[in-house]
């Protein structure tokens, strides 16, 4: 009895060991680093229900009426795209890449959409790629995962437009 008290005291030590080692070289969990900026924003896009809307809700404190934004972020483009990354021997197609590309930039609620002054962020573009196996007697899985992907990267520029965004206000 005594000795497995001792195995379970040395197994918590070696854990709390391991837990201040990691947060000592600055580990965070993914996801741990954005929070929401303290402006509400109001976005001007040509698509209001994309994934990247949905998850732009997740890090911005988001309005639908531009008139109580503190500042517009202005989505120009955003697109999906894919191209043949590895071809078998017989010609067929083993492995695709997946592009998204987000273009935005942003400015002061009460600027004229002129004025350069008034630009809290430049136009500039978020690209992402991202691999996958094709097998065609799985063409559904493929799909699936196909669509899981592009929600993952819209999660991505999501995360990479707020973070821009709230180190170019707090400047």
């Amino acid at each position: 009895m005594h000795s497995s008290r001792l195995k379970i005291i040395a197994a918590l030590l070696i854990v709390c060991q391991c837990v201040l080692l990691l947060s000592g070289c600055g580990f965070r969990l993914r996801g741990s680093d954005v929070q929401k900026i303290d402006q509400i924003v109001y976005v001007q896009t040509q698509n209001s229900q994309s994934a990247l809307m949905m998850y732009l809700h997740d890090y911005l404190d988001l309005t639908k009426n531009r008139d109580e934004a503190d500042s517009v972020l202005i989505i120009t483009n955003e697109s999906k795209g894919r191209r043949v990354l590895s071809v078998a021997s017989d010609g067929k197609v083993e492995e695709y890449e997946l592009q998204y590309v987000v273009t935005f930039s942003a400015r002061d609620r009460n600027s004229d959409a002129k004025a350069s002054d008034s630009m809290i962020l430049p136009q500039q573009s978020v690209t992402l790629k991202r691999t996958y196996q094709f097998d065609e007697s799985a063409v559904l899985a493929i799909e699936a995962e196909k669509s899981t992907l592009y929600e993952a990267m819209a999660d991505d520029a999501a995360r990479q437009i707020a973070r821009r965004l709230e180190v170019a206000i707090t400047r």
